[in-house]
């Protein structure tokens, strides 16, 4: 499906925003007003215009488990019958990492008594926004061990994390941690110390505030222009998703 998205400029065709996430781990991060959210929301969206909920039959499905400490961010997209967990306190994130971790170990035992080496299940994609919430926590030592344990070998197992910071340190981003991401957006950064931990270079500095990005996926760079759907377009296809809400939880196999 090719999906046209608008942009200050006008429309834009951006398949960039799936291969971004699909079989990466993906960091977005930048500044406070560079367009972190819009960025996720155009992804989520992306997903929702070519993904069914669940294991369907086409290979064309996907799961969600959205981590909200903020509490608005993923609100909306918590009655799809893609979205298999919802949370947005401390105790239920951590109980939500520990159920992702439980469904790696579980994809995992499968492949190896069945001989695989990539998984055939529906891809789950673990929405985090935002990290330093996460790190300035009681509970941070165990969410950034459940986050690191479970990044580093998932990737086979078809989960796929995205997260999102508006501060790049090195605090919140470890350099062992950084690495597990090998999708990495940076949008506009305040200064060349945040740029370099994102992207390795302080190039990022010289973004526009609001609208451009820099990917830095495996060996390949590029800059992007981020794509933007109105709360009305959002609102239209979540409602297209929950109106199906009860046939979907029917139709596919509910891991959580």
């Amino acid at each position: 499906m090719r999906l046209r998205y608008n942009t200050p400029r006008g429309a834009l065709y951006a398949p960039y925003l799936l291969e971004m996430i699909e079989g990466n781990h993906t960091l977005i991060a930048g500044t406070v007003g560079a367009g972190k959210s819009v960025l996720e929301n155009s992804i989520i969206y992306a997903l929702l215009a070519t993904r069914f909920p669940g294991n369907a039959d086409n290979g064309k499905g996907a799961q969600f488990v959205l981590i909200d400490p903020k509490k608005v961010e993923l609100d909306i997209y918590k009655n799809l019958p893609h979205t298999l967990m919802y949370a947005d306190t401390i105790p239920d994130i951590v109980s939500a990492l520990r159920r992702v971790r439980s469904e790696i170990d579980r994809r995992l035992n499968y492949m190896k008594r069945n001989g695989q080496r990539k998984s055939a299940e529906c891809p789950i994609y673990v929405f985090i926004d935002e990290l330093v919430d996460l790190m300035a926590s009681p509970d941070a030592k165990e969410i950034s061990r459940l986050l690191s344990d479970s990044a580093s070998i998932s990737r086979a197992t078809n989960v796929f994390f995205v997260a999102l910071t508006q501060s790049p340190s090195r605090k919140i981003i470890p350099a062992q941690f950084k690495l597990l991401f090998n999708c990495r957006c940076a949008l506009r950064c305040n200064n060349s110390i945040e740029s370099r931990q994102i992207i390795d270079d302080d190039s990022a500095t010289e973004l526009p505030l609001h609208g451009f990005g820099i990917v830095q996926q495996n060996l390949d760079r590029y800059k992007i222009e981020i794509p933007m759907y109105s709360d009305r377009e959002i609102e239209k296809m979540v409602k297209f998703w929950t109106d199906q809400h009860g046939y979907f939880n029917r139709l596919f196999r509910k891991i959580f």
